[in-house]
């Protein structure tokens, strides 16, 4: 159940990046995030949706305290992340855990299944090693995967399986958020439906709370309760899918829309 307690709230972030020209000396900066204001309520599915290049994936990082901002906040929970450190640090980031895209490079090739979804609980030392097997066989039937695959290397799984191993191993010491970066991108449609459900499933049953970071507005008009449209490192627009589709201010957004597929066919799609 979505509540209006925020789970993160982001005031005044700013985030500058200094690159190098190619072949010269000359020195240029990017501004990855440009004053962002917003609030994640508990329980919610927030999507952060733009072309690439647009800074979601910079606030993603920020979030998980991975990045370091040039100005502003980011609270959890009510605790200002970039206050803490060490022990306190360490205790806050179990509960905030990514999913990328690309889990082939995510997922550690050397490690078998059990390892994969073992190591945030040896890294936190959470559990004896009885216990954090238990834990791995109960994460692998929850997200759908048997059991007895725990034996096998990332490679032996296919696209779909990956990323629901991906997600045992972010559930592994019971986040209350998780930031799923391009999660979806390179499986098809019917794995990518089958996604949702589990994720649905997921929520319903821990309370999770999802942030999306997506370049697809019409995948994401399927999962999320509120979408802000990011451009340059701005939020330049942000409502309900429903409201985003019939009645889009910005030309940001319409853009979106129009490079959709079919749209006409999917303009109902944040009714659903």
């Amino acid at each position: 159940m979505v509540t209006t307690e925020p789970v993160i709230r982001v005031q005044g972030l700013r985030k500058t990046y200094v690159h190098e020209r190619p072949f010269s000396r000359e020195k240029f900066v990017v501004r990855a995030l440009d004053g962002i204001d917003l609030v994640i309520s508990a329980g919610s599915s927030f999507a952060l949706v733009g072309e690439s290049g647009s800074g979601k994936s910079t606030l993603a990082l920020c979030m998980a305290r991975l990045e370091q901002p040039g100005e502003g906040r980011i609270w959890f929970e009510g605790q200002d992340l970039f206050r803490l450190s060490g022990p306190e640090l360490m205790r806050v980031r179990r509960h905030i855990q990514l999913i990328f895209q690309g889990t082939a490079a995510a997922l550690n090739p050397r490690f078998s299944a059990e390892e994969i979804i073992i190591e945030p609980l040896r890294i936190q030392s959470v559990g004896t090693r009885t216990e954090q097997r238990d834990r791995a066989v109960h994460l692998m039937e929850k997200v759908g995967l048997p059991p007895v695959w725990l034996s096998r290397r990332p490679h032996q799984f296919s696209g779909g399986q990956r990323q629901r191993l991906a997600i045992a191993r972010a559930l592994a010491l019971e986040p209350r958020l998780l930031i799923l970066d391009e999660a979806f991108t390179g499986l098809d449609l019917s794995i990518q439906a089958q996604m949702v459900a589990l994720l649905r499933d997921l929520q319903s049953r821990e309370n999770l709370t999802y942030v999306f970071i997506s370049h697809d507005l019409s995948l994401m008009a399927h999962v999320a309760d509120e979408i802000a449209i990011f451009d340059r490192g701005r939020i330049v627009e942000q409502g309900q899918p429903s409201r985003l589709f019939s009645n889009p201010c910005q030309p940001e957004t319409r853009a979106l829309l129009e490079a959709i597929p079919g749209r006409r066919s999917v303009l109902g799609l944040g009714q659903s």
